[in-house]
């Protein structure tokens, strides 16, 4: 019979609640004087933060009406980012665990049509690559 308890391992490609960016002071303070990245379709949007979960980063997923429309269509790139960045989050945790740092992050869909899931988990892996090598510069 398995042993279905949660290991280190298996926390590590989740994205629960206290993983997800939520409060409006705090989403509005990041946009306000947060630094950015770009590699279209996906605008990273980060700021170091102090907050109480157990997490090195918290991620919000944006994805803006004005570029596409169809609520269906957000819902798909959503889900695709989401997983992207579930996936590959190990990058960026890794990196802020050694360095000591808590970071908040949006992470925004540009284009005005759909693009498939291997083109956005190329971004979110450079994206996530970017900021790191940023903390990793400045220390």
């Amino acid at each position: 019979m398995p042993n279905h308890s949660t290991t280190a391992s298996s926390e590590r490609y989740t994205f629960g609640k206290h993983e997800r960016l939520s409060g409006r002071t705090l989403i509005d303070s990041l946009f306000e004087h947060g630094r950015t990245i770009v590699h279209f379709p996906l605008k990273v949007v980060w700021k170091q933060a102090e907050f109480k979960s157990g997490f090195p980063a918290k991620a919000g997923i944006g994805i803006p009406k004005k570029n596409i429309r169809k609520a269906v269509d957000r819902n798909l790139l959503k889900r695709r980012i989401r997983e992207a960045y579930r996936c590959h989050k190990y990058i960026l945790y890794e990196g802020l665990n050694r360095n000591g740092i808590q970071i908040v992050l949006m992470i925004v869909y540009m284009d005005k049509t759909i693009t498939d899931f291997r083109d956005l988990e190329k971004k979110i892996i450079i994206s996530l690559h970017d900021i790191v090598n940023e903390y990793e510069k400045h220390l």
